[in-house]
C-alpha cells in the first residue's frame, strides 16, 4: 500500500520492492531509480511497534538500484513503513505487508 503526498507534482520515480535478507530474518528494501538521471532521495524508515525511526538519503545512479537492509542498519519486517521524498517530486509512503 502506498500513500502519495504532494499535490501538483509527479510521484518520486523510484520503485520500492523487497527480498528476503541472506544475513538475517528480516527483509532488504530495494530502491529502483526509473529515470535516466541520478537521484538523491531522502528516506524515513519507521517501525511503530518498536518505536524506531531512521532517516537519511541515498544516491541512486540512473536506471539503477540500491539495496538497504541489516548491513546498512535497518532490518525490515512486516508493518514497517518507508517514506521516499525528493524536492522535485511528490513523496510517497509504502508499508511492508
Amino acid at each position: 500500500m502506498a500513500i502519495d503526498c504532494g499535490a501538483g507534482k509527479s510521484k518520486v520515480p523510484v520503485v520500492v520492492s523487497y527480498r528476503d535478507s541472506l544475513l538475517s530474518d528480516g527483509l532488504v528494501a530495494i530502491f529502483i531509480n526509473q529515470t535516466s538521471n541520478r537521484l538523491t532521495i531522502s528516506y524515513k524508515f519507521e517501525n511503530k511497534a518498536l518505536g524506531e525511526v531512521k532517516e537519511g538519503a541515498i544516491d541512486i545512479k540512473p536506471n539503477a538500484k540500491v539495496e538497504i537492509g541489516w548491513l546498512e542498519g535497518w532490518n525490515f519486517v512486516s508493518g514497517d513503513t518507508i517514506t521516499v521524498s525528493h524536492h522535485n517530486y511528490r513523496s510517497f509512503t509504502t508499508r511492508i505487508p
